[in-house]
């Protein structure tokens, strides 16, 4: 059932989401509150208030696959988190570093997974009760390239997008602890239907150009144009600012050189993800997939103390986190997977 509270006006879901956002910068030091407020009424004075339509977090996310908060975790935390985070997983002699299955890999990953205003956000974005589908992972000064959408069903026909049974709102936050020019190139839109087969639209995408770089202080969950939309939106992060998307939107990870995009990867980055969703199929697909559909990922089980605190905390899917496609092997005949699996034994495996 769903466990939605009767969700408010996109008015009063703004005014909620910038208490959220005042409750984080209260966080930080009194000083560094004030000189962000002076900060910002600086930024919205040089821009005309008829610039841009705001959105709330949940219109941004329907109509643009994306929604930002700035400033939900402090710098204070972040540095903390980041310091910890490196010293624990990026040796001398790495470059870079990415983790998947992170709750299950790292305690400090584990930990933040429960910080209420992480939760709030997503509420805030889903206008749904946020449960944790497992995903999650740690990137260390690495970027992610290729143009990619991270549901299961990536395809024209799949059922991420066909079936209707329930609303489609499992989604990623993206929290970055450091951030020198890094951010996510994003296709607005592209969460609603797919055109092609993945794969083939994510090399068509590599020769669309940039149609607007959303920079640090600038609005960022607003109405698009259609000229916007028509080409790749980049969003460059500031520290401590998070990021949500539909699990079904193209991105990839970019970085930022002035006013330019680059691949090189100079700067610090490092985020953390988590993967949310309501109380429905579609998110125990998504957990299914990735748990028991891609062995070549390794995600191991989670620990009964650790499901044991996702139910304390009201995160965990009522239907539990056993394999859904051991009663519906035949859906993964249309999942993605990488070239060259054997999709036969796939569902023979799921189905015993």
């Amino acid at each position: 059932m769903d466990e939605r509270p009767a969700y408010l006006s996109p008015t009063q879901a703004r005014v909620l989401e910038r208490g959220l956002r005042l409750t984080a910068k209260l966080l930080q030091s009194p000083g560094d509150f004030v000189a962000d407020a002076r900060a910002k009424r600086r930024v919205t004075k040089a821009r005309p208030s008829n610039t841009f339509t705001e959105l709330s977090p949940h219109e941004a996310l329907a109509e643009n696959g994306f929604a930002v908060f700035h400033g939900l975790l402090s710098q204070d935390e972040c540095q903390r988190l980041a310091t910890e985070l490196r010293e624990r997983h990026l040796t001398p002699e790495m470059r870079e570093y990415t983790s998947i299955d992170a709750v299950n890999r790292s305690a400090s990953v584990r930990e933040l997974l429960f910080e209420p205003r992480i939760a709030a956000a997503v509420e805030l974005a889903i206008q749904a009760k946020p449960k944790f589908l497992q995903i999650s992972d740690i990137q260390i000064d690495h970027d992610h390239t290729v143009w990619h959408r991270d549901g299961a069903f990536r395809d024209p026909g799949g059922l991420d997008f066909v079936d209707r049974s329930a609303p489609y709102r499992a989604v990623k936050i993206i929290l970055y602890l450091e951030s020198e020019g890094a951010g996510l190139a994003m296709m607005p839109g592209s969460h609603v239907a797919a055109r092609q087969q993945h794969d083939i639209e994510s090399a068509s995408l590599n020769q669309v150009p940039m149609s607007m770089l959303i920079r640090p202080g600038v609005l960022a969950n607003r109405r698009l144009t259609n000229h916007e939309k028509a080409g790749a939106v980049v969003w460059c992060a500031s520290v401590g600012d998070a990021l949500v998307f539909d699990e079904r939107m193209f991105h990839r990870g970019r970085r930022i050189e002035g006013e330019s995009l680059t691949t090189q990867q100079r700067g610090r980055k490092l985020t953390v993800a988590f993967a949310f969703g309501s109380d429905d199929v579609h998110s125990s697909r998504l957990h299914s997939y990735f748990r028991y559909a891609r062995p070549d990922l390794r995600f191991a089980p989670m620990s009964r103390e650790l499901v044991s605190r996702l139910e304390t905390a009201g995160m965990a899917l009522s239907r539990g986190y056993d394999n859904h496609f051991k009663n519906a092997p035949e859906e993964l005949r249309s999942s993605w997977q990488r070239r060259g699996t054997d999709v036969d034994a796939l569902v023979a495996s799921v189905s015993k």
